[in-house]
């Protein structure tokens, strides 16, 4: 076997820049869930009210009903961070494969699109709710997340513009179902 007179080439495996940097993608998730424990107050009130409508047929006790609806709320955030973490991991999975498209933010950090989306889409209406006491709904509630999922894409048009339509029209698709699915929750 012969052996090559020159060491062969090797590219240099640098980490590529990833569109969401890390900070910012936790940034994303613990202000997502600051805003949820702001609620949390107003949430265990809300539980308690809802308890004391319904009928039962025998009495509760009373210290026993609060830690339940203490423990319940304090798993819904917990379930919630859950939630965001996942949701933010999927939506920079869409960035690396779909849209690696980054906008510059200082410090030399970014943010790509589908994270934007996820955390435009969880925290105005958080807000909304923080400020207002319930979350929005209906047909508000839909025209907002379509014009997001619609619109943000337009933040990154200098990326995408020379685009086939194909590729164009896949990642406005899936804009819209990221934006349906984070709605969910």
């Amino acid at each position: 076997m012969p052996i090559p007179a020159y060491p062969t080439a090797r590219a240099e495996t640098s980490t590529p820049i990833l569109p969401t940097s890390r900070p910012v993608w936790w940034v994303t998730c613990i202000a997502c869930v600051t805003v949820i424990l702001f609620r949390l107050p107003a949430t265990v009130d809300m539980m308690n009210e809802t308890i004391a409508v319904q009928p039962t047929g025998e009495d509760l006790d009373p210290e026993l009903l609060t830690l339940s609806v203490r423990i319940a709320a304090y798993l819904g955030v917990i379930l919630f961070a859950v939630i965001m973490i996942v949701y933010l991991g999927f939506a920079s999975f869409l960035e690396r494969r779909l849209a690696p498209y980054r906008l510059q933010l200082p410090a030399s950090q970014g943010i790509g699109l589908f994270c934007l989306l996820v955390g435009t889409l969880t925290l105005v209406p958080q807000v909304f709710a923080l400020l207002n006491g319930s979350l929005p709904s209906g047909p508000g509630k839909y025209a907002f997340v379509l014009i997001t999922a619609v619109s943000l894409p337009f933040l990154y048009r200098r990326h995408w513009k020379n685009n086939s339509t194909r590729q164009i029209s896949l990642l406005f698709a899936t804009s819209i179902g990221l934006a349906s699915l984070v709605s969910l929750v």
